[in-house]
């Protein structure tokens, strides 16, 4: 019985020293971002060993991996799911376009139901703007399969828009769901401190017609000059 007692208090011991572990490089990274931190000053917030993290995750970039994988597998699980309902609900083969934007809007928006959801959103948020090769390698491994699934479906809702002019209407898109999820203060400096993005049923609300609104607008055509 002892020893059962020993082997199952040494196994909660390391859940618990791992989960802390990633706890705090989540906060940590949410704050100061992917390169602002050390694995020391990790390890010394959590109050761990400076080798727990290389014995758990092998190095700072392993560690992020795991960081994501514990927020985005479900996430994107999720905005698969919304892609394969539109999928179903398509009429010959052109998805709708409020559905697609929604699948790719609305889940990562109503994150931040717990501080570590929270810290996670402001978190993902910095990492679309991110330059460090290692966070860059971890979001396309994570979001790819993803992205170029929406991609691929809002290129079917709208055909009659040229490459380029969709890239630049996906930019708004993707620069409104930066922006929302890093939650930055400019805004509320200007309009005030009584307006923020924390409620994510009121941010989709005013949020996803303005998007489907740009997406849906007629070709405005290359410029005067252009092929």
């Amino acid at each position: 019985m002892a020893k059962k007692t020993t082997r199952q208090t040494v196994e909660k011991t390391a859940r618990s020293t791992e989960e802390r572990l990633l706890d705090t490089a989540e906060l940590m990274f949410s704050k100061y971002g992917y390169s602002g931190v050390s694995l020391r000053m990790i390890s010394e917030a959590a109050s761990a060993n400076s080798a727990a993290i290389h014995y758990y995750f092998r190095s700072k970039q392993g560690l992020l991996r795991a960081v994501m994988a514990r927020r985005c597998d479900g996430l994107n699980a999720e905005r698969m799911a919304m892609l394969d309902e539109c999928e179903r609900e398509a009429v010959d083969g052109i998805p709708d376009i409020a559905k697609v934007v929604t699948a790719f809007v609305a889940p990562v928006v109503r994150l931040g139901k717990t501080p570590g959801e929270k810290a996670f959103k402001e978190f993902y948020g910095f990492t679309a703007f991110d330059p460090n090769p290692e966070v860059r390698e971890i979001v396309k491994e994570f979001f790819d399969p993803f992205a170029r699934r929406f991609v691929d479906m809002i290129s079917r809702a709208r055909p009659d828009l040229s490459r380029e002019e969709l890239f630049f209407r996906l930019s708004l898109i993707y620069g409104t769901l930066g922006y929302v999820r890093a939650n930055p203060p400019r805004l509320r400096e200007v309009l005030g401190d009584d307006l923020s993005f924390a409620d994510g049923e009121k941010c989709l609300h005013f949020v996803i017609p303005a998007l489907v609104a740009g997406m849906a607008f007629p070709p405005v055509g290359p410029m005067d000059g252009g092929d």
